[in-house]
């Protein structure tokens, strides 16, 4: 029995003396299941600045945990690495969740107090994050820098990050030291509210609700682009990422509602209810506005939307009895503080 002991702690012990740390220049050169001459980052801002109000950390990190995580987990497309920015406030136990969550995304980091990308990458947060020369090593082998945002509240399509990749492949080469950006972006998403399970049933994985109902609704933009699921590439010319031709550019959704800039839309049928959005979005008490959103009610498989998102129908239930519990609360905090109502993110 103690020898039996001795040899497993010693492989354990072998094992993670080998584990090699996670480098970011293989990741893309072949790490990810493909070679892709593309640097694509995801990042999502999580409760920057708003880290001191607890029931609002609380309810966005059970959003964060029930759909941005296993909609990341789930693309059909892993060549990217997810940035996650922080409050450097924010307390251990919400911390300790996310990255426990993390773990099994090899390419996802947490990083306290990032600054978020506008024009240009933050060259000197990735070095920091994913080591100076192995992200240089990934930008010498790259031909673009893709900056990709998603909300902590919002999930993507599973196909969202392959249906970029596909797209930048088809205009391979059109970007230059003249033209050296591309956007791309969805007006449509699908607005989640609740869930209802209708019954439930015993199973040898536990219970198992007989059916759901979803609460749900889609949502078109008039002009410019949902926020989530904003795709930015830039040209990548030695190593790096020059400065924006022709001006002006930014990867700032508020921005491109107001001003002429090329956006291109991704998704096929982009106007029609049976293609599923892009976006998913919790729209809750969290949400800025979230309760006065207008759209067009949406009668939606539950089964294909879990499908669709990479998202767990058990996980939604959840969800939605954690916000009714907390909706007060939560409430309270937003109206107590102006910091608190800044941002959904």
């Amino acid at each position: 029995m103690m020898r039996a002991l001795l040899v497993a702690l010693l492989c354990s012990a072998r094992a993670k003396k080998t584990a090699a740390p996670f480098d970011v220049a293989d990741w893309f050169g072949g790490g990810c299941g493909r070679t892709t001459r593309t640097v694509t980052v995801v990042e999502t801002r999580f409760m920057q600045g708003q880290g001191q109000f607890p029931e609002l950390v609380a309810a966005r990190l059970e959003q964060l945990l029930a759909v941005a995580v296993p909609s990341l987990a789930h693309q059909t497309n892993q060549c990217f690495v997810w940035v996650l920015l922080t409050d450097p406030k924010l307390r251990d136990a919400p911390r300790r969740r996310i990255e426990q969550a993390l773990r099994p995304l090899p390419h996802a980091r947490l990083v306290p107090g990032g600054k978020a990308n506008k024009t240009a990458p933050n060259v000197k947060m990735f070095e920091g994050v994913f080591g100076a020369s192995r992200w240089r090593r990934a930008m010498r082998d790259a031909r673009e820098f893709a900056y990709v945002r998603l909300d902590a509240d919002d999930g993507l399509h599973v196909d969202y990050l392959r249906l970029l990749a596909d797209w930048r492949a088809r205009h391979r080469g059109e970007l230059s030291p003249t033209s050296t950006f591309a956007y791309a972006c969805s007006p449509r998403s699908l607005n989640w509210k609740s869930a209802e399970a209708k019954g439930w049933e015993a199973t040898s994985a536990g219970k198992k609700p007989k059916s759901v109902h979803l609460n749900a609704f889609y949502e078109q933009q008039n002009q410019g682009c949902v926020a989530s699921g904003l795709a930015m590439f830039h040209v990548v010319l030695d190593g790096a990422v020059p400065p924006c031709a022709p001006r002006p550019c930014s990867a700032n959704h508020d921005k491109l509602r107001v001003q002429p800039f090329q956006v291109k839309n991704i998704v096929v049928n982009a106007s029609s209810p049976s293609s599923p959005p892009p976006v998913f979005r919790v729209r809750s008490v969290t949400s800025t506005g979230g309760n006065n959103q207008k759209g067009v009610l949406a009668d939606v498989s539950p089964a294909a939307v879990a499908a669709d998102y990479g998202l767990s129908l058990v996980d939604l239930l959840g969800l939605t009895r954690y916000i009714k519990r907390h909706e007060a609360a939560v409430a309270k905090e937003m109206l107590g503080a102006r910091a608190a109502r800044g941002f959904n993110s």
